[in-house]
C-alpha cells in the first residue's frame, strides 16, 4: 500500500474515532448523520491549535484528542448557525470521551491490519515446480527478477526451489536457454 493511502486512511480511522467519543450525532440538534456530516466547533477559538477536520497535515492520536477535548461535534448546517451567530452556541460543552475515542481508534487499527493481510494473502501467488523452472531458465538463473514478477524477494525463490528439489544456485540454470 502507498503511503498517501496509509495517510487517507489513518485520517478517516480518526474521524470515525472522533465522532464516536462525541456520541455520534450533533450536540446541538441531536441528529445522527453519515460522518461526514460532522464538524468539530472550538469553544474557545483562542485556544484552537488546528482544525480536526483540516486534512492537510496528519498528526499523532494524541494530539487529535487533545485537540478534541476544546470542542463540540456538530452537523454542517448547526456548526454555520453558531459561527454566523444565528443560534447561540455558548450553553455548549465539551463531550468528548477520550476513553472510547482511543479504544475506536485501536480496534479499527486492528481491522485495518487483518484487512491488509488478507489483501497480501489474495495478491500473492507461488509458481509450481514448472512456471519456476521455466522462469528461472528464461531469466537465464536471475532469482532476483523471478521473484519480484511475484512480488517475493530472491530468498524466496531459493526456497521454493528447495521445497520443489531444484537446483538453488543462479550459476545451474545460466545458459540453459538455446
Amino acid at each position: 500500500m502507498s503511503k498517501a493511502k496509509d495517510v487517507v486512511n489513518f485520517r478517516i480511522r480518526v474521524k470515525t474515532a472522533l465522532v464516536e467519543s462525541f456520541g455520534n450525532k450533533c450536540q446541538l440538534c441531536g441528529k445522527e448523520y453519515p460522518q461526514s456530516v460532522f464538524e468539530f466547533h472550538h469553544l474557545n477559538p483562542a485556544e484552537k491549535s488546528f482544525g480536526l477536520s483540516n486534512g492537510s497535515t496528519t498528526r499523532a492520536k494524541a494530539a487529535y484528542a487533545d485537540e478534541a477535548k476544546k470542542c463540540v461535534m456538530l452537523c454542517a448546517n448547526c456548526h454555520r448557525m453558531v459561527e454566523h451567530e444565528d443560534v447561540d452556541g455558548s450553553n455548549l460543552k465539551c463531550n468528548f470521551n477520550e476513553e472510547v475515542y482511543y479504544q475506536t481508534l485501536d480496534k479499527l487499527a486492528q481491522k485495518h491490519t487483518q484487512q491488509l493481510k488478507e489483501q497480501q494473502k489474495e495478491i500473492r501467488f507461488k509458481p509450481d515446480k514448472e512456471q519456476l523452472l521455466q522462469d528461472l531458465t528464461e531469466l537465464n538463473g536471475n532469482f532476483t527478477a523471478v521473484g519480484r514478477k511475484y512480488g517475493y524477494t530472491a530468498n524466496a525463490v531459493v526456497k521454493w526451489c528447495k521445497k520443489f528439489e531444484m537446483p538453488y544456485h543462479s550459476s545451474d540454470y545460466k545458459n540453459k536457454l538455446r
